[in-house]
């Protein structure tokens, strides 16, 4: 990749950050290195994260459903709108943003002990935020999840981390937290009051914006989109989004 890649490549949270002086260039020996270690990936043009994500991308389908209640369902029609996009000779790169099973860590942190070994619960997040647990939420008034990623974040792992108290002491997390293994959303995002998921490509070389526009279109008659779902067109250059379940 000489001549493509720049130097300050950098990970975080199991995910690989590189920096590429020829976008356009760098796309396909990315991809092709993936799919040799059998890893995934979204190829993002930093010069466009200023933008809505719908338009980060050449096209994007926003999914929704009418209930918070149906995320499994959601899950399923999008993980098929992607698929059907990535079948597309017109698009690459197809994604989607949305999982409703994402294993997580669950952590119940006890006040009471918290009070006895003289430990705040700022502190007790803090050491987690410090120690690269990805998705720690770091307010005390929620419940603390933390995203699964390659298997590193376990409860044990979790408990051998330790927390400084009001006396200076080192006191161990085990004392002051339960953790369990719990599946489900990261995050439900929402558009017009509807939970949303993002599925999103970009133009396969040689292609044009009409035609990755219909190849989503296509994709959405093919899925078959249930009664109580909707699915948005957008992507870059569009003004408006275009409901692309309408007329159905």
């Amino acid at each position: 990749m000489d001549g493509v890649l720049s130097t300050g490549d950098t990970t975080s949270g199991g995910r690989l950050y590189v920096r590429v002086k020829d976008a356009a260039a760098a796309r396909p020996l990315i991809r092709k290195c993936l799919a040799e270690q059998a890893a995934s990936c979204r190829v993002i043009d930093l010069k466009t994260r200023h933008l809505p994500p719908e338009q980060r991308t050449a096209v994007s389908l926003i999914v929704q459903n009418d209930q918070d209640v149906a995320l499994r369902e959601l899950q399923e029609l999008a993980d098929s709108l992607r698929a059907e996009l990535a079948n597309s000779p017109r698009l690459v790169d197809a994604w989607s943003d949305f999982r409703a099973d994402a294993p997580q860590l669950h952590l119940d942190i006890d006040r009471q002990k918290l009070a006895r070994y003289d430990v705040s619960d700022r502190r007790v997040l803090e050491v987690l935020a410090a120690s690269g647990a990805p998705g720690a939420i770091l307010d005390p008034r929620f419940d603390v999840r933390l995203g699964k990623e390659e298997g590193r974040w376990t409860p044990d792992a979790l408990k051998g981390l330790k927390v400084r108290n009001g006396t200076g002491e080192m006191v161990p997390l085990a004392a002051l937290v339960s953790v369990k293994e719990v599946s489900g959303p990261r995050q439900i995002n929402h558009l017009d009051g509807w939970p949303t998921a993002l599925v999103s490509a970009d133009l396969a070389p040689g292609a044009t914006i009409e035609e990755a526009r219909k190849a989503c279109r296509d994709a959405v008659r093919k899925a078959g989109v249930p009664k109580g779902f909707r699915v948005l067109l957008s992507g870059t250059g569009m003004e408006k989004r275009e409901d692309v379940t309408k007329n159905r």
